[in-house]
């Protein structure tokens, strides 16, 4: 009786260990414009904002921030198409939550539904792993290059990190996109 007790805890071990994730059995594709192709529902966007301004003290000048926001997007109704001939066009809605922080004073709330209609042109670099987006809108959600961070039969993820200057003040942006095939 013992040995089957010992026999039926190893394998009640040994099933749980050889367990897998899902992940584990997503077969990862190469970036290419035919395995790109298709229709897709964006499933997660983050974008986190710093605004920075500079001062002088003692002669030296300093930066500080002004403001920081962390957007969180949900409630996704969105249809992002992606052509086997280098074009992609997005349209719907979708909610947007925002915590702007300023530098002094309480963060404030803002909820927003935004309404996407934007197009234009992709091309892919497949030795860098990125996407670059050329948008025909004016309010479009994707615009440059895009770090491609994971790809597969089912999703698409990238991410952006960019640095502007407006006027003063540096407006670094960075945001995460993830996109589920349909």
């Amino acid at each position: 009786m013992k040995v089957l007790k010992y026999i039926l805890i190893l394998f009640i071990s040994i099933s749980i260990t050889s367990c897998s994730d899902k992940e584990d059995n997503e077969i990862p594709l190469s970036l290419t414009n035919e395995n790109i192709s298709g229709t897709y529902n964006i499933s997660n966007l983050f974008i986190q904002t710093e605004v920075i301004s500079e001062t002088e003290v003692a002669g030296v000048m300093l930066p500080f921030t002004l403001a920081t926001s962390v957007s969180q997007g949900d409630t996704f109704q969105i249809d992002c198409t992606f052509n086997i001939d280098g074009t992609y066009n997005a349209t719907g809605l979708y909610r947007l939550v925002s915590t702007i922080t300023p530098v002094t004073g309480d963060p404030v709330e803002n909820i927003e539904i935004i309404e996407l209609n934007d197009s234009g042109n992709y091309t892919i670099n497949t030795v860098d792993n990125t996407i670059s987006f050329t948008s025909i809108s004016t309010n479009g959600l994707i615009d440059g290059n895009v770090e491609v961070y994971s790809f597969n039969e089912t999703s698409l993820s990238f991410s952006r990190d960019t640095e502007e200057t407006d006027g003063v003040n540096t407006i670094i942006l960075n945001y995460d996109i993830t996109l589920i095939r349909k």
